[in-house]
């Protein structure tokens, strides 16, 4: 992985720091219907970070060590980009539409198993 420090990249990996926000204060800032739209959209994306995680580690990028440590933390800081904005939405009085994750259609089956079989049989397939 050229051009990054995976060392410092995972030295510095932590959950994101809610500490500072006044969270009891988010209500008395109402959010704009268009902004409502968009940071649900930005929760759920990341939110399903383990989709996107699942479908790159059935590929080869998992035998490249530094690309799976990179992968590592960065499913650790993703899952928590996607708690916060979730617990924001529910400070500012808004619903956050879970989504089951774990049942896939039958599309997305049929997606998943030709990435898997594509990584085997096509070595700069990733």
């Amino acid at each position: 992985m050229n051009g990054l420090d995976l060392d410092t990249y995972v030295s510095r990996s932590r959950a994101l720091d809610l500490t500072g926000i006044a969270w009891d204060d988010v209500p008395r800032y109402p959010l704009p219907a268009e902004a409502v739209r968009t940071l649900r959209y930005m929760q759920d994306i990341e939110a399903h970070t383990i989709i996107y995680l699942r479908t790159l580690l059935s590929t080869r990028a998992l035998d490249d060590p530094e690309v799976a440590t990179f992968l590592a933390c960065w499913f650790y800081e993703e899952t928590f980009h996607g708690r916060a904005l979730a617990r924001f939405l529910e400070a500012a009085g808004h619903d956050v539409v879970l989504r089951v994750r774990s049942k896939e259609s039958l599309p997305q089956r049929i997606e998943a198993v030709a990435t898997a079989w594509l990584a085997r049989a096509w070595p700069d397939f990733v």
